[in-house]
């Protein structure tokens, strides 16, 4: 593919990925951002918990 494209040949994403073997949606994938970690003692100061699954801070049972 290297050499085609130096030769000045149009290689289209489509046609690379077939060649390659890989997806089209696996060529434009972009990873997220790493899930927002919450800091237990900062979240105690401010009565809330940290819910179970991660997701959120709950507040604390009084």
């Amino acid at each position: 593919m290297t050499e085609m494209a130096a030769n000045g040949d149009a290689v289209t994403v489509v046609q690379a990925c077939r060649w390659s073997g890989i997806s089209r949606r696996s060529y434009y994938y972009r990873p997220t951002k790493a899930k927002p970690r919450i800091n237990e003692h900062l979240a105690e100061r401010n009565g809330r918990a940290a819910d179970p699954n991660g997701k959120r801070a709950v507040p604390l049972a009084a």
